[in-house]
């Protein structure tokens, strides 16, 4: 379930040894600097596809998908077993305690096939509550504090990226789903400390797994509007319909009330327009019953979410 992983070891960890002795040998591609202002040396360089910057006081190593460090590519899922061994590669290759190290950016990701085109998905979920929605032709970011939520197309994220696709996911449609923990991720996952030996402890990795599924729950989901002519019978109805869509496709009702607040503290809507329509909208969505019903496409979703985070605890 990781696909970036951020990781720094400070040498109180290998008993104070200078780094700079022990680590830059193991690199590939190695440049070294010097700091006129601090006198210090550094120096940077690659283990595989992932970048390690070095100091006499720490290591720091990331800026590329753990993921495809360990499985070659990120199209895999990484379970707990191969987090476990690819935290012990890599403290081999470096020669350095690795799963000693502090944790400072985390991905947890899962690839999900599906049935239809990956954007045909992407319209039915709406606003999360305190992120802001980014939508673009393949892909959605929801925005805002430490942690970011993305959902794209990882078919032609590759192709566009000039990689090659595996045989097995040629005329697939793929969802890559992502939590991004940017920082404060004590915080995001309620523990004192994150190292990388925590990453493939066994409740460590389930509650990590529960909060990738929590997030996708908190996500408003954009209804089908149905239209009942049975029920419809004048215009003012058929106007209430109307609106009622307009409300389910840009985030549904407390985004759409939120919307007309921030547009009353500008100015641009007077007191008694923004309370007409907070009525309006009130009064469309009371009577959404028989009007809506959940996308198949979100229920098809709902369902690969809970399959994968079955699989993966």
């Amino acid at each position: 379930m990781i696909d970036t992983l951020n990781m720094t070891l400070t040498a109180d960890r290998v008993g104070g040894a200078n780094l700079l002795y022990i680590v830059p040998k193991n690199l590939s591609n190695v440049s070294e600097h010097y700091n006129h202002s601090s006198g210090q040396e550094t120096c940077s360089g690659f283990i595989g596809g992932l970048k390690v910057f070095v100091t006499p006081y720490e290591v720091k190593v990331g800026k590329g998908s753990f993921c495809k460090w360990c499985l070659g590519d990120n199209l895999q899922t990484l379970c707990r077993s191969d987090i476990k061994e690819g935290i012990e590669r890599l403290s081999n290759a470096l020669h350095v305690p690795m799963e000693e190290a502090n944790v400072t950016r985390l991905d947890i990701a899962a690839n999900i096939i599906l049935k239809h085109p990956v954007e045909a998905y992407l319209s039915h979920l709406g606003a999360m509550p305190k992120k802001q929605r980014f939508e673009q032709p393949n892909s959605l970011y929801y925005e805002g504090g430490s942690i970011m939520v993305t959902f794209y197309d990882k078919v032609k994220e590759r192709a566009n990226a000039g990689a090659a696709v595996p045989e097995i996911y040629n005329n697939r449609n793929v969802l890559r789903y992502e939590v991004r923990i940017l920082k404060r991720l004590t915080k995001a996952l309620n523990v004192p400390k994150v190292t990388g030996g925590l990453l493939y402890d066994e409740t460590f990795y389930i509650n990590m797994v529960k909060l990738w599924r929590s997030y996708y729950t908190k996500i408003q989901k954009v209804n089908v509007i149905v239209m009942d002519w049975e029920r419809v019978k004048t215009k003012r109805e058929l106007y209430k319909v109307g609106l009622l869509e307009l409300i389910e496709k840009n985030g549904g009702q407390v985004k759409a009330i939120s919307q007309i607040n921030e547009a009353a503290k500008m100015g641009d809507l007077t007191h008694k327009q923004a309370h007409d329509m907070r009525e309006a909208i009130r009064e469309a969505c009371s009577t959404r019953a028989g009007f809506t019903k959940q996308s198949p496409l979100i229920t098809e979703l709902n369902v690969k979410i809970n399959e994968v985070s079955r699989f993966f605890q």
